[in-house]
């Protein structure tokens, strides 16, 4: 990394004296800048595409996550890894379940088995009783893929795990959020009777 500040630094500073040895070129009419601040601009470029870099670094560690998941899901019978993942579900194999699951947590492009399997990974990690990927994988669902189904129950098993580890009065909230967003359903039913206790 640092060679390659250095490289453009010396490039810069070859263009600059390859300019000053043109006579006859006609000044801007704006003051050039230094030396340094030339370099202090690099700096700026250099460090946002090193961001940029990152950013898109993580972008194809998800999309390797999301193929795995894809290239699982024809195994095993050809059974789907939401499928997989239910009947281990249905077994108590949570933890089996979640590893099955493994990289749908971000709910994909958020088709129904994509959302599906979001939910049914919360419900793996509460009944593991992991309240931190719980309520990360809930507030992920309501956040992004708000008007889906599966996120009145992601709410309430989030406000259930904050209850769990003694963040009483962030659940209460997230139970009115549900309540309030979503009051005709069988989440909404179970958060108010949570409330009234």
């Amino acid at each position: 990394m640092l060679l390659r500040k250095t490289a453009l630094v010396f490039a810069l500073c070859a263009s600059i004296h390859v300019q000053a040895g043109n006579a006859g070129a006609k000044p801007l009419p704006y003051p050039e800048q230094d030396l340094s601040e030339q370099v202090a601009q690099l700096n700026v470029q250099i460090i946002g595409l090193e961001k940029q870099n990152r950013l898109l670094q993580q972008r194809i560690i998800d999309l390797e996550q999301s193929l795995s998941v894809l290239q699982r899901s024809g195994s095993a019978d050809n059974k789907t890894v939401l499928q997989q993942a239910a009947e281990q579900f249905a077994r108590n194999d949570f933890q089996a379940a979640a590893y099955t699951l493994n990289g749908t947590d971000t709910g994909g492009s958020g088709s129904k088995e994509e959302l599906d399997a979001l939910l049914l990974l919360q419900k793996s990690h509460y009944y593991l009783g992991d309240c931190q990927s719980v309520i990360r994988i809930g507030m992920h669902t309501s956040s992004r893929f708000a008007a889906a189904a599966v996120v009145p129950d992601a709410l309430y098993l989030t406000g259930d795990c904050q209850w769990q580890i003694q963040q009483r009065d962030i659940a209460k909230n997230t139970w009115q959020t549900l309540i309030r967003r979503y009051p005709n359903t069988a989440a909404a039913k179970r958060a108010q009777a949570r409330l009234t206790r």
